[in-house]
């Protein structure tokens, strides 16, 4: 089994959440927020390269992102899950700038969870 970081979602979460501020300024809200992330760090995520784990789990806790959700496992390294409905939603409900990031985060959570009661019905 190979483990994967998925870059490309990382960095798609993170230029959505970066929104219209300049990397200085995202890279500063980062540092204070959760933890040290430099401006050269914040670009090479957004070129889906892979940062060390301490600064990738910087990223996910301001985007507010369980680690688990940039993972995957495959024995092609080339080939990553489909992403599912409800992470699909809650994904673009978390990076959608018009959204305070608690609010999107409320009804991303209630998407989820609406998805996860349905598939015990099914």
């Amino acid at each position: 089994m190979l483990y994967q970081v998925d870059t490309a979602r990382l960095a798609s979460l993170v230029r959505a959440k970066r929104g219209s501020q300049t990397l200085r300024e995202a890279a500063e809200e980062i540092t204070k927020a959760v933890g040290p992330v430099s401006v050269g760090t914040l670009l090479r995520v957004e070129q889906q390269r892979l940062p060390d784990l301490p600064v990738f789990l910087h990223f996910c806790n301001w985007l507010d992102v369980s680690p688990a959700r940039l993972l995957y496992c495959s024995s092609s390294p080339m080939t990553a899950p489909a992403e599912s409905t409800a992470a699909t939603v809650a994904r673009l409900l978390r990076s959608d700038s018009r959204l305070e990031p608690a609010m999107a985060n409320v009804l991303a959570v209630m998407v989820e969870a609406t998805y996860a009661q349905l598939a015990t019905h099914e």
